[in-house]
């Protein structure tokens, strides 16, 4: 405390003290701490919270978060499996089919995450780490241009997602199709009004050109979203 106002760490730790604390409380607390990165790494307060929320009370958020944090694949596999075991017979649960995959691309063939992807795709066409891993199988396989035509399909169905015209754009790019990567980045940038990386590029490519009125645009846009961070100050500066 400070002052006599308890702060979030002060307010979840009194929260968690009790013998038997509830799993909602513990679930929420190692969220926070993974969230804004208070964990301490030498003891794991976030993963040994989530353990103890997804043993009291499992449910698949919880037991998946706890596989998430895991610090080796064997006990990673074992919360997932515990996670599997509440999905009904039959049925495709993303969640944990998305967990599978995963747990499958650490091991030694990758590629037979590739069923699993394609099963969550079938019940959700537009599942974005599925597309996401379905992209990473096919570059790391040499297929790019396989690859750019799933993601040029999936921005089609959906133009305003964010995370789907990030990839295209990367795609784009590692192709050597840098004029039609910059329009894809400019329909992303219209969406993503705080994305330093890209933002940063766009103020290097209007110096490299000389377009001072583009340059400063590209600025002010940077030391909106960003105005008291020294990394912006200094892009802003370096341009100037």
């Amino acid at each position: 405390k400070r002052g006599g106002v308890e702060g979030p760490i002060q307010a979840f730790e009194r929260l968690v003290a009790p013998k038997a604390p509830r799993p909602d409380d513990l679930f929420a607390y190692a969220k926070y701490l993974v969230a804004t990165g208070g964990d301490d790494p030498t003891l794991h307060t976030a993963k040994n919270v989530a353990a103890a929320a997804a043993t009291a009370t499992p449910t698949i958020p919880r037991l998946l978060f706890a596989a998430d944090l895991s610090e080796d694949r064997n006990q990673r596999t074992r919360w997932v499996e515990r996670a599997e075991k509440l999905v009904p017979k039959g049925h495709v649960e993303p969640r944990t089919t998305l967990a599978r995959a995963a747990l499958l691309r650490d091991g030694l063939n990758p590629r037979l995450a590739f069923p699993l992807y394609a099963e969550v795709l079938r019940v959700d066409p537009d599942n974005v780490a599925a597309i996401r891993g379905e992209v990473e199988l096919y570059d790391e396989s040499g297929l790019r241009r396989t690859a750019l035509e799933l993601l040029a399909r999936a921005t089609e169905r959906n133009p305003r997602s964010v995370l789907l015209l990030n990839m295209y754009s990367s795609q784009l790019r590692a192709l050597g199709r840098d004029t039609e990567a910059s329009e894809v980045e400019s329909r992303y940038a219209a969406y993503r009004f705080d994305d330093r990386t890209l933002l940063s590029r766009y103020i290097d490519l209007a110096v490299a050109r000389r377009d001072k009125p583009a340059a400063e645009r590209w600025i002010d846009r940077l030391l909106s979203a960003e105005p008291d961070e020294q990394w912006a100050l200094g892009t802003a500066a370096r341009a100037y």
